[in-house]
């Protein structure tokens, strides 16, 4: 995809699958966020994933994924990330089924510093889960996917009677 090396999908979701990849001449690991095609042809689809590029980048803090390129060609349109090697909380919940006290109220701690974070600076993430909290390598929790979070630098596109998000 573009110039990044594909290595294996490593799933789906509503809007975009997703990849790992790596940088060919930095051999760097990535994960790649490809829109699906049938959204990257609806302008306001392609219009909030592009903003959830924009809103995440301008994010630097320790425990946001950061967002390292983003990519529009018509019908294939991307996001590039670090590749985090710790996986996801829903991972731990379906692996181990409890967390520990202890594990939880850190990863609490991370994730609240950075929605506080994001906050101060007019982003609502909308979609916290446990999908959306990935670790890296060391444990350190993460949060990802602003892909419906507003900003206070944003007009609206969640028009009335149209819901985003994850119900459950």
């Amino acid at each position: 995809i573009g110039r990044y090396r594909v290595m294996r999908r490593l799933g789906s979701g509503g809007m975009a699958q997703v990849y790992q990849a790596v940088h060919p001449a930095l051999q760097r690991p990535l994960v790649i966020k490809v829109l699906h095609s049938h959204l990257a042809r609806d302008s306001e689809m392609k219009e909030r994933f592009r903003r959830e590029a924009e809103s995440a980048s301008q994010l630097l803090h320790p425990h946001i994924c950061p967002i390292i390129d983003f990519h529009d060609a018509g019908e294939i349109v991307y996001i590039v990330m670090p590749y985090l090697s710790g996986g996801s909380l829903a991972d731990v919940l379906v692996r181990d089924r409890i967390v520990p006290p202890r594990d939880a109220a850190a990863i609490c701690a991370q994730v609240a510093t950075a929605l506080d974070y994001a906050h101060r600076r007019g982003v609502v993430h909308r979609d916290v889960k446990p999908d959306n909290i990935v670790f890296d390598e060391d444990r350190h929790a993460l949060i990802t996917d602003f892909g419906i979070a507003t900003a206070r630098f944003h007009a609206r596109l969640t028009g009335t009677g149209r819901a985003m998000g994850t119900p459950h």
